[in-house]
């Protein structure tokens, strides 16, 4: 009788150090040799497929981690959605059953986690790279929000800047005073359909899924929220022309849970963080190269290719930025938005 009890016992420990270690994406495994350090096995969720930028800028970040913790710090990508979308995937982090994430951002949980889609937030590269800065006010203003949600940013991911897709050709594209005659899709958001209404587009909110088929049966003329190469891999058959009018950037984010990063020790804290931020900064220059190979396949396809001076894009994002931030003041805020502006004038 004694001893089955013993067998109970021990087989119920074993059962509970098991199930222990799949409630969480991160397995601590000890002690590393004689220097007392902890090794961890970690998931690291990504949105995109294999071959994407954003999928190799993971891949970069893993082996660099696992070169610079002597292999304490191990980490399997699951890129693709293969842990789930990305508003499945961020409630993961945050509750500390995934590790690490580079997604889009869902607001659902705090609108205010939709911020880096203000439009014209920047209007060139050399603007993002101050804005998106890690010391700038977005980044503090979103660290704070990610807390909230026990969550830490560690850095962005530059998908490339927004442009139009549509059937036919869009005249007077500055004249934000007439009626362009011109139907855009855009995603359900104020921070989409406003500016988009303010430069002189009628705007529907088609879902996605249903937007090939919107633009082959002229339900929509057009479409905004996708980079260059949303609009080549996804719509090259449905389009005519495409308008480089970088009136978002597409910014991704770098995320850990805050649980497991109060965890880590200060070294291997600056091991992730600086690994993250390098990643952040080497992928301004790569989306800005990506963007050009994806507007020559598409001019390859013999989709009209549309790009704008500095002074053309600045006449743009100054027409929003005095129509439509003033509205958007009252959803986000009227001191975020003013700091925003300064953000971009320092």
């Amino acid at each position: 009788m004694k001893k089955r009890y013993y067998i109970i016992l021990c087989f119920s420990l074993i059962l509970s150090f098991i199930l222990a270690g799949c409630g969480s994406g991160k397995t601590s495994t000890g002690e590393n040799g004689d220097n007392g350090k902890k090794t961890y096995k970690l998931k690291f969720a990504g949105h995109v497929p294999d071959s994407h930028p954003a999928s190799q800028a993971m891949k970069k970040m893993v082996e660099r981690i696992q070169k610079e913790s002597d292999g304490r710090i191990e980490i399997q990508m699951f890129p693709n959605n293969q842990l789930g979308d990305y508003s499945t995937v961020y409630e993961e982090v945050s509750r500390g059953t995934i590790d690490m994430a580079l997604i889009s951002v869902p607001t659902q949980l705090d609108k205010l986690l939709g911020i880096t889609y203000v439009p014209y937030l920047v209007s060139n590269y050399e603007e993002a790279k101050k804005v998106y800065s890690s010391d700038n006010y977005l980044f503090n203003l979103l660290t704070d929000v990610h807390h909230k949600q026990s969550v830490q940013l560690l850095g962005f991911h530059m998908e490339g800047f927004g442009g139009i897709g549509t059937k036919k050709e869009i005249k007077d594209i500055f004249n934000s005073g007439g009626n362009k005659d011109t139907t855009l899709r855009v995603p359900q958001m104020l921070l989409f359909n406003q500016p988009m209404e303010d430069l002189g587009f009628r705007t529907t909110g088609i879902p996605y899924a249903d937007l090939y088929t919107a633009l082959q049966t002229g339900v929509a003329d057009g479409w905004t929220g996708g980079s260059a190469s949303s609009n080549y891999e996804g719509f090259r058959d449905a389009i005519d022309y495409f308008y480089q009018t970088n009136d978002f950037m597409d910014a991704s984010s770098i995320l850990m849970s805050e649980q497991l990063w109060k965890e880590l020790s200060e070294e291997d804290q600056k091991i992730i963080q600086n690994a993250a931020l390098d990643t952040m900064n080497d992928s301004f220059d790569i989306a800005a190269k990506n963007e050009q190979t994806y507007r020559d396949k598409m001019a390859d396809e013999g989709i009209k290719v549309s790009e704008f001076s500095e002074e053309e894009l600045t006449k743009l994002a100054e027409t929003v930025r005095s129509t439509t931030w003033p509205k958007l003041e009252k959803e986000y805020g009227k001191e975020v938005i003013q700091k925003l502006k300064e953000s971009i004038e320092q």
